[in-house]
């Protein structure tokens, strides 16, 4: 009987390191899979940050969308109208190929054409206003993840709907991009939330927080900073500007066959520090006390890829930047042969 019972508690030892013993290979095995994971993860962020900052500077609006265009004729805006109609049909849902192609037509179908000088100019601003309220009928922007449909909203008046979905792509748990191409939105967001102006204020805290020269999630969060809090971002922006423009100096690169003499900044730097004067600007003539680099770079060249390879050009786009922040920037560019020569060929 002694014997039975001691073979039963053998069978109830083993049976109890056996459990034990499945238990720490399950255990591991999650552990194992939950850092392979959040590795996959890191490694992922890591290749769309080296991504995004490979992209060139995306100028705000005021730039963008004022430049010489080709008048609406009367048959196109005889179209628009027509789109606008349509739009009301689609204005309950989001998941009709409609209510894309309207979105498509107004925020940049209109504005496709050879160059930017043969690009008809944009629909009337009433026809916005009636499309307006369709993106939050429709709760467009919870799907919304394409950068040229985006563009739409730079083109509507602010509101506490699309301060809150720019919110989410911006910063949230849809900041990451969702599309098999792998697009990274979040710099793009973040300034089309700087354009809801009093809306976008709860979000200056995290915008302020995220500053920094040097990549581009650093550079849109400074231009959304300057936009909803100025007096504090302003300062800040200044020093991060001064600091890598001091950074860039020591990077400096030469174009092959040109000589030592012809130096430019690189044009990653390039790219950063145009987004800075970009952010600076969204302060207006506020940001004229702060504006001594940006004078600085008037007188630099900045490296630009081509067909032909590396480029160093003067920074012409930073022409129309000074002349906004005005004071010392604005004399600065009136100055230059090159600011007075870009201007007359922007048609501003």
């Amino acid at each position: 009987m002694s014997g039975v019972m001691q073979t039963h508690r053998t069978f109830e030892h083993a049976g109890r390191v056996g459990c034990i013993f499945v238990s720490a290979m399950l255990l591991g095995a999650i552990s194992l899979a939950i850092v392979q994971w959040r590795r996959e993860q890191v490694r992922r962020e890591a290749a769309l940050d080296r991504s995004l900052n490979e992209e060139g500077a995306v100028a705000p609006r005021w730039i963008r969308l004022v430049r010489r265009c080709l008048p609406v004729t009367a048959r196109e805006a005889m179209q628009d109208a027509a789109m606008a109609d349509l739009a009301a049909t689609f204005a309950e849902r989001h998941d009709t190929p409609g209510l894309d192609y309207v979105i498509q037509y107004f925020g940049w179908h209109w504005a496709l054409g050879p160059s930017a000088t043969t690009a008809r100019c944009p629909p009337a601003p009433e026809l916005y206003g009636r499309i307006a309220p369709i993106p939050e009928r429709a709760d467009w922007l919870r799907y919304a993840r394409d950068r040229n449909d985006l563009m739409l909203i730079e083109h509507l008046p602010p509101s506490p709907y699309l301060a809150r979905r720019l919110d989410e792509l911006a910063f949230g748990s849809d900041a990451l991009p969702h599309s098999a191409l792998g697009y990274d939105n979040r710099p793009y967001t973040r300034m089309l939330l700087a354009y809801q102006g009093s809306y976008a204020r709860p979000w200056a805290a995290a915008a302020l927080a995220a500053i920094a020269p040097d990549t581009k999630l650093g550079t849109s969060a400074a231009f959304l900073a300057v936009s909803v809090a100025p007096d504090e971002a302003l300062p800040r922006v200044a020093a991060a500007m001064h600091r890598f423009q001091a950074e860039a100096d020591a990077r400096r690169v030469a174009v092959p066959n040109v000589g030592p003499a012809d130096r430019g900044f690189a044009t990653r730097d390039g790219d950063r520090l145009y987004e800075l004067a970009y952010a600076m600007v969204a302060a207006g003539p506020r940001a004229e006390p702060y504006s001594d680099t940006l004078v600085k770079l008037l007188d630099q060249k900045f490296g630009v890829s081509s067909h032909f390879g590396l480029l160093l050009l003067e920074p012409k786009g930073l022409c129309p930047v000074a002349r906004r922040i005005g004071g010392r920037a604005a004399a600065a560019a009136n100055a230059k042969r090159y600011c007075r020569e870009f201007e007359r060929a922007a048609g501003r």
